[in-house]
């Protein structure tokens, strides 16, 4: 086990004494109104102060899964990537910083753990995803070792998929295919694709692996960026799927989220209210990156919950001492509807990777400082 690891333990706040709501009340400026077309679609970019916008979503806080330090090591964590739920509510957190799963009940109780560092059948070098198929069976991207491992829910190995590159993430289709991210958006050797057609290069977004690995389809497109560094990292992404199959992404670097059919078909891109110091390019400074959002995922209901971040870091956040810090002000919790309007936003008060909806409840991801997830609980406000 690694002893470098810092924590994470499952610690559910029940008393009200540590149960807070976030309101979302406030809703940030928007400061024009525009619709694109392009071949697939329409581009969808709406004012805040739509019909729904009023809608009384409310967010709990009611814990978090993970302990900065403690003398159990089954609730610390290292470098934790994704958590997945199962149909009986038990919970699967990808550990990767320690190479293993760790499986909880609904209440937080550890039950078991499964894989260890290694290159050999159930072990795993840098694991980045996991999700849970319809029988119950978990899917790892085994990052480094260039494949995906499935599992039982007993944590019993089963089998091996080959892939040709490193998946960082993944989401299981009902079809039984997988979707994943195209593996080369964001490496420093990428290289583009020529279109169906062969007139123009072409950089997929997204692709649809079968159970053997090979690829049966690709869609979504980068931006083709000519300017260092935007060339290979512009259109990195984070994305999702939602009970229908449909595929849901948001670009980190770019304020564009777009909704696909399983097929590829482009349902409506969207965006949402973002500071105009947040936009990826600036006139001082044409090649700096500007991280805009860092999780994406969809409820029970079809509104899309993302994570924006609402300013650049300052001084006191930047790693590697900024590391020490808990607590910012500078992300929040957007959502929008099942369409593509934007709805309210809710602030955040700690530092935010990623996020995964399980039930009604989400699972933001602080994966360097705390190393944990916070837990929000999303409901209807009856006032």
């Amino acid at each position: 086990m690694n002893t470098k690891k810092k924590g994470v333990s499952i610690i559910v706040f029940l008393s009200v004494l540590v149960m807070f709501v976030l309101s979302g009340e406030q809703q940030a400026e928007w400061k024009d109104e525009r619709e694109y077309k392009n071949e697939s679609g329409i581009t969808h970019i709406i004012p805040a102060n739509v019909e729904g916008s009023n809608l009384k979503i409310k967010l709990e806080f009611i814990g978090h899964l993970g302990e900065i330090e403690g003398e159990d090591e089954n609730y610390l964590f290292y470098k934790p990537c994704d958590i997945a739920g199962d149909s009986e509510g038990n919970l699967y957190v990808l550990d990767a910083g320690n190479h293993r799963v760790q499986k909880f009940d609904n209440k937080g109780k550890y039950l078991l753990t499964f894989g260890r560092s290694g290159q050999g059948p159930g072990e795993f070098q840098w694991p980045l995803s996991i999700d849970i198929n319809k029988d119950g069976n978990i899917y790892v991207a085994d990052w480094r070792n260039c494949r995906l491992e499935v599992f039982s829910s007993h944590g019993e190995y089963l089998r091996s998929i080959k892939l040709m590159t490193p998946v960082h993430r993944i989401r299981l289709l009902s079809s039984g295919e997988i979707a994943i991210m195209n593996p080369r958006v964001g490496r420093e050797n990428s290289s583009y694709e020529e279109s169906k057609d062969g007139s123009k290069p072409f950089l997929p977004l997204i692709k649809i692996i079968d159970k053997s690995g090979k690829v049966t389809r690709k869609f979504g497109e980068g931006i083709i960026f000519k300017t260092f560094p935007f060339v290979n990292g512009g259109n990195r992404l984070i994305f999702t799927k939602d009970d229908g199959d449909n595929i849901y992404l948001t670009l980190l670097f770019q304020n564009r989220i777009e909704k696909f059919t399983s097929e590829g078909k482009l349902v409506y891109q969207t965006s949402r209210p973002v500071p105009d110091e947040m936009h990826h390019r600036t006139a001082n400074k044409p090649n700096v990156y500007v991280l805009i959002s860092q999780g994406i995922d969809v409820d029970s209901q079809g509104r899309i919950w993302v994570i924006t971040v609402t300013r650049r870091p300052n001084k006191k956040e930047i790693p590697p001492a900024g590391l020490e810090l808990t607590e910012t002000d500078r992300y929040r919790l957007d959502v929008i509807d099942s369409k593509g309007t934007f709805l309210k936003s809710f602030p955040l008060t700690h530092f935010c990777d990623d996020l995964r909806i399980i039930d009604d409840k989400i699972y933001i991801l602080d994966q360097s400082r705390t190393m944990r997830f916070y837990i929000y609980k999303i409901s209807l406000n009856a006032n």
